[in-house]
């Protein structure tokens, strides 16, 4: 439990996994980062995580597990479920980055995938990585730096500065683990 609360509190980054990991996943999954109060797609954000999911899908040939805030972003992404809950477009009980890992997490298993590519923000992909873990996958973190995107337009901490996201994603992080999410 310590060693878990350490990361929580000190690991903000992670490196990007190297071709030859990638190489040998099954699927890419991706964490969309927003959408805009009128509930369509957040932008520059999502089309840069939609970018990067297609740029690994080109050079890798995987599926993706999609949300659909991605698929508003790029509808030409060749994907093999969405999750497709709470689409208000902020965190809740019912849709959170927890239910929607473990939607994809069922999809693997179903379809006997053990190791997955992430793509999420920079910010994001820790506790993203940890909850896939902790769902039996093996993950593969690309992280996409987004800060640049940022804009009042998105509903939720996207509108903030990073250092108040820190705070959030900080807190969100401990609930995760009171929860046993991560």
């Amino acid at each position: 439990m310590f060693s878990r609360l350490k990361r929580l509190v000190f690991r903000w980054r992670f490196q990007r996994a190297k071709s030859d990991d990638i190489d040998r996943a099954n699927v890419i999954v991706v964490q969309a980062y927003s959408r805009s109060r009128d509930g369509k797609d957040a932008g520059q954000a999502n089309a840069m995580l939609a970018t990067y999911a297609r740029m690994l899908q080109e050079e890798f040939g995987y599926l993706i597990l999609s949300m659909t805030e991605i698929e508003l972003a790029d509808p030409d992404l060749r994907v093999l479920a969405t999750y497709r809950g709470h689409t208000g477009g902020h965190s809740t009980h019912d849709c959170n980055t927890y239910t929607i890992a473990e939607f994809h997490a069922e999809y693997c298993r179903k379809c006997d995938f053990r190791r997955v590519v992430l793509v999420a923000s920079s910010d994001h992909i820790g506790r993203c990585k940890w909850v896939y873990e902790r769902l039996g996958l093996e993950v593969l973190p690309f992280s996409v730096d987004i800060d640049a995107c940022m804009s009042s337009d998105y509903l939720h901490w996207s509108h903030r500065t990073r250092m108040r996201f820190v705070v959030r994603e900080f807190c969100v992080r401990l609930m995760f683990l009171a929860k046993g999410y991560i």
